[in-house]
């Protein structure tokens, strides 16, 4: 997980780009990525870099827009980790979250 309030982007090690990021609220949010399809054996080490912008997702002006930069304007990094991904357990809340919005 990633949110900078900002753009943001995942590099390899290699210095090839792996995934751009998109915080903040909204639809176009992108706060994730997997770094692994199957979970390696124990004791895999993973060197990934992110670089994060100083600018929302459609640029650094006044309200988001293309407009004259804000000077007053900052970014903070609200969230950042690493987890695995428990599809039984994504499962349960897909299904309580249908559930309960369907009541």
């Amino acid at each position: 997980m990633w949110d900078s309030n900002s753009e943001a982007m995942l590099w390899s090690d290699h210095g090839q780009p792996r995934q751009g990021f998109t915080g903040g609220g909204g639809m176009c949010r992108r706060d994730n990525y997997p770094l692994f399809h199957e979970v390696p054996s124990g004791g895999a080490e993973v060197v990934v870099y992110v670089e994060m912008a100083c600018n929302g997702l459609f640029g650094a002006g006044r309200g988001g827009d293309i407009e004259p930069p804000d000077p007053d304007c900052s970014y903070t990094l609200s969230e950042c980790g690493v987890s695995t991904f428990d599809a039984e357990a994504w499962q349960l809340l897909q299904r309580v979250t249908v559930i309960f919005n369907h009541q």
